[in-house]
């Protein structure tokens, strides 16, 4: 699954750039047209599942995906997510919890996981002030 990889490399970074003190602000994106979209690893996620009882493909993903939506809510560093194109299912997770986060005219968002039960618990997030910020607040 290419977006658990992404993920996993996501954790090594954050939990990395948390302690250096040259590291003062994390930009997020993405360098292709799907800005944040992780909708082929629900069907990997379901083809495993369907092909046996091996629950530990799912375990892992899930784990690592909610690690790193919760690193990114509760970074100690400003992070800023840049969601240029489409943005669906973790990719909203991880686009919520960033500090600021910037849509463009190309931005499209979904979370069409919803239709298939899985409950989206990326959505939560802490409220923030918008007061004295140079930058918008989505």
């Amino acid at each position: 699954m290419r977006s658990l990889g992404m993920l996993k490399s996501m954790q090594a970074k954050l939990l990395e750039w948390r302690a250096r003190e040259d590291v003062i602000c994390v930009v997020l994106h993405a360098d292709s047209g799907k800005a944040f979209c992780a909708g082929g690893d629900v069907k990997a996620l379901v083809s495993g599942l369907e092909s046996g009882p091996n629950l530990g493909i799912g375990a892992d993903y899930f784990a690592t995906e909610y690690f790193v939506d919760y690193l990114i809510h509760a970074y100690p560093k400003p992070i800023v997510c840049w969601a240029d194109g489409i943005t669906m299912c973790g990719g909203i997770g991880i686009m919520n919890g960033a500090t600021y986060r910037v849509v463009t005219e190309r931005t499209t968002m979904a979370m069409p996981e919803i239709t298939i039960g899985l409950f989206p618990a990326e959505q939560q997030t802490k409220p923030r002030s918008y007061s004295g910020s140079a930058l918008s607040k989505v």
